[in-house]
């Protein structure tokens, strides 16, 4: 006798879960920028808060069915990675290290040199691109919080955590473009889009816990 089990899964909207990432972080911007304006030498809250609303502009742009305005494709992209790279100078400069304005900006130049050849970014390709550029930042923000000496191994750690697996899943699509067919991707865009509003939120927790440690609060 064989029995069958009919287990039906209720799949997970990914133009919901994209708004509610980016009303997320968006929100987490307004919130750092409204901060920065109480504190105005903690300059990073500026950066961090900059950095969250051009993100979350970028999200909006990629998501957008019908955008309002017509926009070059690469557009969203250079956007999320000049915020990728914002957040990691705002680092720097919460550390007391001097910001790489070049830095900033290299991530987002490359996604737009790159755009500009035929054919580059089609095919799922522009997913590749993106899952090396992004974890080379997440990286750097990671042995930024590490060279922090404010705080105990045991804390850097505990901080460190946070953006090494942000950079692993982006890894994951490497991966899957490798050994997995084309119709997994739509099932690892809901699990990313989920983590990225994760990752918005511990971010944004890593970054008032580190301030509120440099003010002895």
């Amino acid at each position: 006798m064989v029995l069958a089990v009919n287990v039906q899964t209720s799949n997970l909207d990914l133009p919901t879960l994209s708004l509610v990432a980016v009303c997320i972080a968006g929100l987490l911007g307004v919130f750092l920028i409204i901060d920065w304006m109480q504190q105005r030498n903690v300059r990073a809250l500026a950066w961090w808060g900059s950095a969250y609303l051009i993100g979350a502009s970028g999200m909006a742009l990629a998501s957008m069915p019908t955008p309002l305005i017509e926009l070059p494709p690469v557009v969203p992209g250079a956007l999320i990675f000049l915020a990728c790279g914002m957040v990691w100078n705002g680092v720097r400069l919460f550390q007391g290290r001097r910001v790489l304005p070049a830095a900033t900006f290299i991530g987002a130049a490359l996604w737009l040199g790159i755009g500009q050849i035929p054919g580059v970014l089609e095919n799922g390709n522009g997913q590749i691109v993106g899952a090396l550029i992004v974890p080379v930042y997440t990286f750097f923000i990671a042995f930024e919080l590490w060279r922090e000496r404010r705080r105990t191994r045991y804390s850097r750690a505990a901080a460190v955590v946070v953006p090494c697996l942000h950079a692993g899943i982006f890894l994951v699509p490497l991966a899957m473009h490798a050994l997995l067919p084309a119709d997994h991707n739509a099932a690892w865009l809901t699990v990313f889009t989920l983590e990225t509003i994760i990752y918005a939120v511990g971010t944004a927790f890593i970054v008032m816990v580190s301030r509120c440690n440099a003010r002895g609060d």
